[in-house]
């Protein structure tokens, strides 16, 4: 949402901006939105470490997105955060993005909120050789459960941190079964997001935004799917003597 819509979200407040722009999209689309901004996990995150490739961090909002995720965090120290809108279609406009200049302050940050941090490695990365079943790590599908989890992904050509596998202390593979000993960034995360997000709903383990948190998403959303929301409200709140 570009800035003057975030100040007009604020001055006029979310149920002003619902009981105009409601009566400017069909009833089936509005229905779809109450739907959607009700079903937003807010216990699940996904965290994105040192993006390299733009296209591909694009492509994991999508799936973030589709998946029913609402909030995503963007680790980028010492780089200018871009998204591909080609690629996107315009899923970040649907979700809560938060940009990070440190590792270390995205991990403190899920940390205080409850979250269980779970990071995504390579299968054989670190491995010595020395235990004859493999790399001494769970599989994707081994992860364990819990109220609130954070996902950390690495770019395609680093992985994650050394300063992000310190900190986190608990780790998973994707299982592979052929030659290749990685996958495309986005592919990675829509793999772990259907596994985590089927897991947590299939056992009850979703947190739904609060009722006013359902309300601002659903006003933010209209003022990103009408075209001249601004000249609308100007002119329906005109009619009511109120200048915007």
């Amino acid at each position: 949402m570009n800035k003057e819509r975030k100040a007009l979200l604020e001055r006029l407040g979310p149920k002003t901006i619902i009981r105009h722009l409601s009566g400017m999209i069909t009833g089936e689309r509005l229905a779809r939105y109450r739907e959607t901004v009700a079903g937003r996990m807010t216990n699940f995150t996904v965290v994105i470490e040192r993006l390299y490739d733009p296209v591909n961090g694009s492509a994991v909002l999508r799936s973030c997105e589709a998946f029913g995720i609402l909030n995503v965090h963007f680790v980028v120290p010492d780089e200018e955060y871009r998204l591909s809108r080609k690629v996107t279609i315009g899923a970040e406009r649907w979700l809560n993005i938060t940009v990070h200049d440190s590792t270390r302050d995205a991990y403190e940050l899920l940390e205080s909120q409850g979250f269980t941090q779970w990071a995504t490695l390579p299968p054989f990365e670190g491995w010595k050789g020395d235990q004859p079943d493999g790399p001494p790590r769970i599989s994707l599908r081994e992860v364990p459960m819990a109220q609130k989890m954070a996902l950390w992904m690495g770019n395609e050509r680093l992985g994650l941190s050394e300063q992000a596998k310190r900190l986190i202390p608990n780790t998973f593979t994707i299982p592979m079964y052929g030659l290749s000993q990685s996958l495309n960034l986005s592919v990675s995360t829509a793999i772990c997001l259907e596994n985590f997000v089927s897991n947590l709903r299939a056992g009850g383990i979703v947190e739904p935004p609060s009722p006013q948190e359902q309300e601002l998403l659903l006003a933010r959303y209209l003022l990103e799917d009408i075209k001249t929301p601004e000249t609308v409200l100007r002119i329906c709140l005109s009619r009511e003597g109120v200048a915007i």
